[in-house]
């Protein structure tokens, strides 16, 4: 994969989204100079297996190609994808970008800039994956530009939050202060702008009475997620089932 244009410094913020790429870029330094965001970390383990199975998605598909990650952070998971050509990833955050510049895996780099504006010509990588990273841009813009820069038969792996469940939504307004103000959990219209652009989407569903586990002893919680895993997939199974998940891995792929 060859890159084009600018190195981290050089890249600029333009109009119309400048002004909410500063705020995302503001709120993630200080993210990743402090370590935030503790509280939430607990209810993460309710969609362990959904986690599990999105990174062996990316690693499947990241076998000897040109991936790209949106939103790498300090690079943790780029490095940890098993094998690949080329790896570049890609953070608002420049705070981000220079933990993860210290990484010297062959073949992998990491530019500071937009996701949506991409220094990586057309049709030259196989793989575009993210982990909540979708919900923090313009679906249509992002989209866009994944299908620019993928080959044909190459694929979108996001791994994101869902905004259909009420109960979920309450949580999230009263804790503002986790995250970003321009976020947007991914709703029905954002599936139908993925699939404008890539009629092959698909969206599976995590997430969902696992979560109780998050609230009972330390002890019990593996044993409940475990119980409570088949339920949330016969929840989801039904009809509008799924719009009650937690998270999603969405996949698309370029025809």
């Amino acid at each position: 994969m060859v890159l084009v244009g600018m190195k981290a410094d050089q890249m600029t913020l333009t109009a119309p989204d400048s002004a909410r790429l500063e705020r995302e870029k503001d709120f993630h330094n200080k993210r990743f100079a402090e370590e935030g965001r503790q509280a939430q970390e607990k209810y993460y383990a309710a969609i362990a297996d959904g986690a599990l199975r999105f990174t062996g998605m990316v690693n499947a598909a990241a076998q000897g190609k040109d991936i790209v990650e949106l939103g790498c952070a300090v690079g943790q998971t780029l490095d940890d994808v098993l094998d690949f050509k080329t790896g570049f990833g890609v953070d608002i955050s420049d705070e981000a970008i220079r933990q993860a510049s210290t990484r010297t895996r062959a073949g992998m780099s990491f530019y500071c800039g937009d996701a949506q504006n991409l220094p990586i010509p057309d049709s030259s990588v196989d793989l575009v994956f993210g982990r909540g990273i979708l919900h923090h841009l313009d679906t249509e813009l992002c989209l866009a530009e994944c299908k620019r820069v993928l080959r044909p038969g190459g694929k979108v792996l996001f791994w994101e939050p869902l905004g259909r469940n009420p109960i979920f939504n309450v949580y999230r307004a009263l804790t503002p202060s986790a995250r970003t103000v321009d976020e947007h959990p991914l709703l029905d219209v954002d599936f139908e702008i993925a699939r404008r652009f890539f009629p092959d989407t698909t969206m599976e569903p995590y997430g969902l009475t696992t979560l109780v586990a998050s609230f009972l002893p330390y002890k019990a919680q593996q044993a409940t997620r475990k119980a409570l895993r088949p339920v949330d997939k016969a929840i989801f199974s039904i009809p509008f089932g799924d719009q009650l998940a937690w998270y999603c891995i969405m996949t698309c792929t370029k025809v």
